[in-house]
């Protein structure tokens, strides 16, 4: 193992042969390649399976007014985006393919 001191330093040892490998958060990673190697990324890969899952969330408080009311918007414009195909043209745009938000991710109140 060795610590890069920065998400741009582990992505420039990739492409210098000085690591086999770099564990980072996908979207981060192929933003990283897009910015530094535009050109050459797709000479990139990354795996199939994540080194680690971590779902997003949109947390509000529950003191926050209409805080239900905007959870439950952002839901329905998501689901809504997500038919339509405008959520797919976007992550294809801008995170290759990455799934920001996997399938079936739900918003609760807690």
């Amino acid at each position: 193992v060795d610590y890069a001191p920065g998400e741009a330093s582990g992505v420039r040892r990739l492409w210098e042969l000085r690591a086999a490998l770099f564990a980072e958060d996908e979207l981060v990673g192929w933003t990283l390649i897009n910015r530094i190697f535009p050109s050459h990324a797709h000479l990139f890969r990354s795996t199939p399976t994540p080194w680690n899952f971590n779902p997003q969330h949109l947390m509000v408080s529950r003191v926050y007014p209409g805080a239900r009311e905007l959870l439950d918007r952002f839901d329905k414009g998501l689901a809504a985006i997500r038919r339509n195909g405008t959520y797919d043209r976007l992550v294809g745009k801008y995170c290759r393919r990455s799934r920001v938000l996997p399938e079936g991710v739900g918003i609760e109140v807690r």
